[in-house]
């Protein structure tokens, strides 16, 4: 369909920018300047990433939270409403991998069809 292909090309634009902007940090630089804020923030529970670590292997972290929403909020995002926001700390990579783990089969192909996009060929 038209709009998951737009939205696979959307992701595929703006990894290949991750991709070219990664390369220019320097991860032992980077993790003693913010060695302070790596300590406060965490790790992702997954892949034990801090937020350097994430950065320099082109991903990144990201809080997680429960929200609600209607049918219509796919075409009216403010329809979505954000219930409750968990300490937890998950890289990018590994909430498309968890994602793709958990939900039901029927919903499988459409996330192998983004999570494809995200890999490096």
């Amino acid at each position: 369909n038209k709009r998951a292909q737009s939205i696979v090309n959307i992701v595929n634009e703006a990894f290949q920018k991750v991709e070219e902007n990664s390369k220019a940090f320097n991860e032992e630089e980077l993790s003693q300047k913010y060695k302070d804020k790596i300590q406060n923030i965490g790790q992702c529970m997954y892949s034990q990433y801090n937020f350097v670590e994430a950065i320099t292997n082109q991903d990144c972290l990201c809080i997680s939270f429960d929200i609600a929403r209607e049918e219509v909020a796919i075409v009216e995002p403010s329809r979505v409403t954000i219930r409750e926001i968990y300490p937890t700390i998950i890289s990018a990579k590994s909430s498309v991998s968890y994602t793709h783990l958990t939900l039901p089969t029927i919903y499988s192909v459409q996330i192998s069809v983004v999570a494809g996009s995200l890999k490096k060929k």
